[in-house]
């Protein structure tokens, strides 16, 4: 993962290029903006893919309604993007994995594409796209339990955000609390001002 520091505000658009393709402000794009498909855009489909054994059963019901939140939240933004829940054996766009794994370890064996060999600290997100079109084709998010209730549902907006292309992670003071990418918080339960900015610059409502 990427992380920017920013130790004042920025503007909407700087915000949007530190999030989406984690430049500096009034710097080179470090990484590609990628973005989802326009026929993806208006119908992203969100799974709880697999709740693993051992996985805590109040923990897997606080994250089973924190995606409904999110992805109001989301939808309510007013970008391009509108998502929905599917059942698990559905081919969704972002699939959701609750993996009985220590906090900040390195996954292996996980059964999942591409995810064995990632370290999870408390969660991720990862996307794959297109090399020549910058399309995301698919996202996965692996979240380890041992959070609290609050931290939970921070932590599933911020993922469910981040697989939008977002990916970049914010440190400094003056974001401490108020963007959903904050690293060193996750208290946020709604996404910020410049994060519905953000979302809204990388996905245009029509």
């Amino acid at each position: 993962e990427t992380i920017i520091r920013l130790d004042q505000r920025v503007s909407d658009a700087e915000f949007h290029r530190v999030l989406a393709c984690s430049a500096k402000p009034g710097g080179d794009c470090k990484t590609p903006m990628i973005r989802w498909s326009r026929r993806r855009q208006g119908d992203m489909r969100i799974a709880l893919a697999r709740i693993a054994p051992g996985y805590p059963e109040r923990e897997a019901a606080i994250v089973d309604d924190a995606i409904d939140r999110a992805i109001a939240k989301i939808n309510k933004a007013g970008s391009n993007i509108v998502m929905r829940r599917v059942a698990p054996a559905a081919k969704a766009d972002i699939n959701i994995f609750l993996l009985d794994v220590p906090q900040n370890s390195v996954l292996r064996g996980s059964r999942i594409r591409g995810m064995d060999g990632k370290n999870v600290a408390g969660a991720i997100a990862s996307v794959w796209w297109n090399r020549d079109t910058k399309t995301i084709n698919r996202g996965v998010i692996v979240i380890a339990p041992g959070h609290s209730p609050h931290t939970y549902k921070s932590i599933v907006l911020e993922e469910l955000f981040q697989s939008l292309g977002l990916l970049t992670d914010i440190l400094g003071v003056p974001y401490e609390t108020s963007t959903i990418t904050a690293q060193n918080e996750n208290m946020r339960l709604s996404l910020g001002r410049q994060d519905i900015a953000a979302l809204n610059i990388h996905y245009p409502p029509k």
